[in-house]
């Protein structure tokens, strides 16, 4: 997946509906150019219940460059 319109066509459809939606970091650090963050998504169209993840951007010249998801199952 590549840029910012790219993001936008995937997630858009998801979060249009998404009128209750509340995220809640646990944590987030730095190591390096890497940025990593676990958060619990709750209240997501179609889920019944909340979801939790990892995620990890690498950023290069004040950019993300690169970005990682794992999801809880």
């Amino acid at each position: 997946m590549e840029g910012r319109d790219t993001l936008a066509t995937q997630y858009r459809p998801l979060l249009e509906g998404a009128t209750n939606l509340h995220s809640e970091f646990h944590y987030h650090t730095t190591v390096g150019p890497t940025f990593t963050a676990h958060e619990t998504i709750r209240n997501l169209p179609g889920r019944e219940t909340p979801l939790s993840q990892v995620l990890l951007y690498r950023v290069t010249d004040g950019a993300i460059d690169r970005a990682w998801l794992v999801q809880e199952e």
